[in-house]
C-alpha cells in the first residue's frame, strides 16, 4: 500500500502500541489467543492511509493466502479530525485478518483497519491459491485506513530508518513497491 508507515521489529508480551493517540495492544487488535500467541514475540508493520493514498493492497510476497476473516467492530474517526476523542482505533475498528503463508517470510498475518469514512473493505484473491508478489489482495471503499502486517519472530529484520523513525514517534511515508525490510528466513 501506500501511506505513512510505523515499524516495530520486536512485539513484547503485552506491549502497548501508541498510534496516532490510539493505544493497543495485540492480545485486543487480533482477539484470538493463538494468534497472538503466535505473533506476540514478532514484528508488526502498520501502514496508515490517507485520503489521498491509492487505497488498494497487494500481497506483499508470494505465497498461499487462507480466507480472509472480519473481526467485528465499528468504524471510528482515524484521522487528524478524530483528535477530540482517544478510542483505542486499532482495537475496536472493524477489521479483517488474513493469514498468509508468504515464501520468504514464512506465516503472516495481513490485517486491514476500516475507518469511519471507509465503508467497505472488499478482498480480491482467491484463498488456497498460490499468488505472486504484488498480486491485488483486495480494497478500501472511499476515505483513509489502515493496513497492518504481523510476522513470527525472526521472520524478518525491518530496515533500521524506519524503526529509528517510529521511535520517534515519525511516521515514514511509502509506496507501493517500496523496500521496508528483509526476508531472515
Amino acid at each position: 500500500v501506500d501511506g505513512k508507515l510505523l515499524a516495530y521489529p520486536t512485539i513484547g508480551d503485552g506491549q502497548s502500541f501508541q498510534i496516532k493517540r490510539h493505544g493497543f495492544h495485540l492480545s485486543e487488535f487480533l482477539r484470538n489467543e493463538s494468534l497472538t500467541k503466535k505473533f506476540g514475540r514478532g514484528s508488526m508493520v502498520v501502514c496508515r492511509l490517507c485520503l489521498a493514498d491509492y487505497h488498494h493492497f497487494h500481497f506483499p510476497d508470494s505465497g498461499i493466502p487462507e480466507a480472509s476473516e472480519p473481526i467485528p467492530g465499528k468504524y471510528y474517526a482515524g484521522g487528524p479530525y478524530s483528535l477530540s476523542a482517544l478510542i483505542p482505533f486499532y482495537s475496536e475498528n472493524y477489521r479483517m485478518l488474513s493469514l498468509f503463508n508468504s515464501d520468504h517470510f514464512g506465516a503472516m498475518a495481513i490485517v486491514e483497519v476500516g475507518a469511519f469514512t471507509v465503508g467497505s473493505i472488499r478482498q480480491r484473491y482467491v484463498p488456497g491459491v498460490r499468488i505472486t508478489k504484488g498480486c491485488r489482495k483486495g480494497f478500501f471503499e472511499l476515505g483513509g485506513s489502515t493496513v497492518v502486517l504481523l510476522f513470527e519472530k525472526g521472520a524478518i529484520q525491518i530496515d533500521k530508518d524506519l524503526c529509528e523513525n517510529t521511535e520517534k514517534n515519525m511516521e515514514t511515508y511509502v509506496r507501493f513497491g517500496d523496500a521496508i525490510g528483509r526476508a531472515q528466513r
